[in-house]
């Protein structure tokens, strides 16, 4: 048996391939046993956020790799050719190297962000509810999630803003310099929109509009921050009062579209609008930053703020490092010792 990642993430492939293999908890339904019986896996957990898609697995050889990408990328009706470039493939010690530095937040945009830490135990769960988790995948997983604590505890890697939502309000912070008196509208109501309004409020943001398809998670949201509910249809006309629009919705296709955002600047008077898109697939058309006075940033534009905190969590790395690697030399120990028969 032998131990594998395939995957892609924001350093193998910029945003608008990485939303074309983003899956839903509802795929999710159909792709894990797919994974299951279509791929040969024997176990597998498969890892889809904003910044990557993983598939981690054990299976009878590294063919399987190739099957995951046919899986996958037949669901999305997508050429296995044409996205080969963008994929990584690790075995054995280095996939299960690359999981622990993942929920570490070592392989994260924003280096030692904590979002990636819940959304690594969300994926684990998820496939323990499909049943194609056993005793490696479920060994494996527990071991990450007991790094990454002593991790979060032991170093300072996650010291300053430590995810995509907190960077996020970095960016808006550093437009307006002053958000206390900046109206911000949050497009979708999960849990990175809640984070997103967490921050927002840190900085002093008073008046803040929710929007979300179900208006019952918007009026929730709302009122955990003292703010005001919208409902979906009528949130285009409400932008019209808003200074910031930061939108992490699930939708399959963007929601804001040049069209209505040219005649939204018509209304506001040409009255300048920022959109801070960090939902994948995107919320918003890329084409609305060519309109006068729409400033447009998604995730991938996060980047060069995320930037800036690196040089200070760097110094933490070593440490970090040396407690993965530690853990690596134990798990693979007691994986050799359950399956002497197996190729590892």
């Amino acid at each position: 048996m032998e131990l594998f990642v395939l995957g892609l993430n924001h350093k193998s492939a910029p945003v608008n391939i990485r939303e074309q293999l983003a899956f839903s908890e509802q795929d999710l339904q159909t792709v894990l046993p797919s994974l299951k019986q279509e791929a040969g896996l024997e176990e597998g957990v498969l890892l889809s956020t904003c910044n990557r898609v993983e598939i981690y697995g054990m299976a009878e050889s590294n063919k399987s790799s190739q099957q995951v990408k046919e899986v996958i990328c037949h669901y999305r009706d997508l050429s296995v050719d044409e996205m080969e470039p963008y994929f990584y493939d690790q075995i054995n010690s280095q996939s299960v190297g690359h999981l622990f530095r993942v929920a570490c937040g070592l392989d994260s945009m924003v280096l030692g962000e904590t979002e990636i830490f819940g959304q690594v135990k969300k994926a684990y769960q998820t496939a323990t509810d499909h049943k194609i988790v056993g005793t490696v995948m479920h060994r494996m997983f527990q071991k990450t999630f007991q790094l990454g604590k002593k991790v979060r505890t032991h170093t300072g890697i996650n010291v300053g803003s430590v995810s995509v939502s907190s960077v996020a309000v970095d960016l808006a912070e550093k437009i307006f310099d002053d958000l206390k008196s900046k109206r911000v509208m949050i497009m979708g109501a999960g849990e990175m929109s809640e984070a997103t309004v967490n921050h927002l409020v840190e900085r002093g943001t008073e008046s803040i509009l929710a929007s979300n398809r179900s208006y019952d998670r918007a009026v929730a949201l709302a009122n955990r921050f003292k703010g005001e509910a919208v409902h979906y249809d009528d949130a285009f006309n409400r932008m019209s009062e808003v200074d910031i629009v930061i939108s992490s919705t699930s939708a399959p296709h963007p929601i804001i579209q040049f069209d209505q955002v040219k005649k939204l600047m018509q209304e506001r008077g040409q009255k300048p609008i920022f959109f801070i898109d960090i939902a994948v697939p995107r919320d918003v058309d890329s084409e609305i930053d060519k309109i006068d006075n729409v400033y447009l940033y998604n995730i991938d534009d996060l980047q060069e703020l995320a930037n800036e905190n690196l040089k200070n969590r760097q110094a933490q790395l070593e440490k970090c490092e040396q407690f993965i690697d530690e853990e690596v030399g134990r798990f693979m120990e007691w994986y050799q010792n359950l399956g002497k028969g197996w190729k590892v």
